[in-house]
């Protein structure tokens, strides 16, 4: 299997299934994110941008705070194969 980041991602959650990945906070505190769920939910982004109309090497910005949905939006992007534009909400004009 070819090394990418998309494939690590999908090796991750087969080997560390329930395993945190990340911490989104909520009102009730700190949620984990599983490595299978971040792998899923990246798919769901995944397949939400191809109905759009987003085809491969399209440039998709990502407009956000850091937090784990823009990484897992960055992960949809990639298996779509388009190119990821990150830009912080705190870029100035």
């Amino acid at each position: 299997m070819k090394r990418t980041i998309t494939n690590l991602l999908q090796s991750a959650a087969q080997l560390y299934k329930d395993a945190p990945y990340a911490y989104d906070k909520t009102d009730k505190g700190w949620r984990p994110i599983s490595f299978e769920q971040a792998n899923l939910f990246s798919t769901y982004i995944a397949l939400g941008l191809r109905s759009k109309g987003f085809e491969p090497y399209d440039k998709i910005a990502i407009l956000s705070e850091g937090r784990t949905a823009w990484a897992l939006a960055e992960f949809a992007i990639l298996k779509i194969k388009g190119t990821s534009v990150p830009l912080s909400v705190k870029l100035l004009p």
